[in-house]
């Protein structure tokens, strides 16, 4: 049976995990961008976990990831039972009966799970990762970095925005030249074009307030294609990418369900118009409409 003191060090790791529960489950959806988040709320979580003491940073320091000789559950033997035959092969032997020693233990778990972020992910705040983000125009002012950090984000979107901006031209002038008439032009005709504005997009969209959290950027991109039509294709690049596999592997495990071995004999054809309405039956409603 537990005791009080344990019953404490669980709820002070209740409040430790939580922020691993909230991510988790944000960034399993498949209805809404979560690629652009997911880099904000690494550093979030990272920030809750460091350490605030030049003794803590060396115990950090200290912890060695690659060093697997303990990370298997069967180099370790729970003992519950004393007639219970230990597992000789066992590094360590609990005895889940006897009060465990949690001295510092919140603590320890604390430093183990930031010094694991800090493995895993060694640099969240080159341009390149802030990049997604900061075409997300809900946490486009990146207040979760420096300033400097923000500079060279924006510094990396102006290099790409200026890549897909010849691409267009490029692609623009192609057309024009296959689809050139042999009326004659006017050596005046230049003169008399009015003036275009050259306006920078990036300036624009950084200029603007930024969104609520709770709406879909996709749907705000689509709407402000007129306005940013070349930033509007790099974001829906970034923005359509999800920041974890369970959309895919939810998307198996229906298929999973609906080929079964006794429901095998359908054609590869019906299987995916079947699995398209799983997916997409919610949408119906909007495309066919009720009279």
């Amino acid at each position: 049976m537990l005791q009080e003191q344990e019953w404490d060090t669980i709820k002070d790791l209740v409040s430790i995990l939580k922020p691993f529960a909230e991510a988790t489950n944000y960034l399993c959806g498949n209805k809404y961008c979560t690629y652009t988040i997911m880099v904000p709320t690494l550093i979030k979580i990272i920030n809750r976990l460091k350490p605030s003491i030049a003794d803590d940073e060396k115990y950090v320091s200290e912890i060695n990831f690659k060093n697997l000789e303990n990370i298997f559950d069967d180099q370790i033997s729970i003992e519950d039972d004393e007639e219970e035959k230990p597992n000789p092969t066992a590094i360590r032997r609990l005895k889940i009966n006897d009060p465990a020693n949690i001295k510092d233990l919140v603590k320890k778990i604390k430093l183990t799970l930031y010094a694991a972020m800090k493995h895993y992910w060694k640099n969240l705040i080159a341009p390149e990762v802030l990049l997604p983000s900061l075409l997300d125009p809900r946490i486009k002012d990146l207040s979760f970095v420096s300033v400097k950090e923000r500079f060279d984000a924006e510094e990396l979107l102006n290099d790409e925005y200026d890549q897909e901006k010849l691409k267009s031209l490029s692609s623009s002038t192609s057309i024009q030249d296959d689809d050139e008439s042999q009326e004659y032009d006017s050596i005046f005709a230049s003169f008399k074009m009015p003036a275009s504005k050259e306006i920078n997009e990036i300036t624009e969209y950084l200029s603007l307030k930024k969104i609520n959290f709770e709406s879909d950027p996709l749907v705000w991109w689509n709407g402000q294609k007129e306005n940013f039509p070349i930033l509007s294709k790099i974001a829906k690049k970034y923005l359509a990418v999800y920041a974890c596999s369970t959309s895919s592997e939810r998307l198996f495990s229906d298929a999973g369900n609906l080929l079964t071995a006794k429901r095998n004999r359908m054609s590869p054809k019906f299987f995916k118009k079947i699995m398209f309405l799983k997916r997409n039956g919610i949408h119906v409603d909007s495309i066919h409409k009720q009279l």
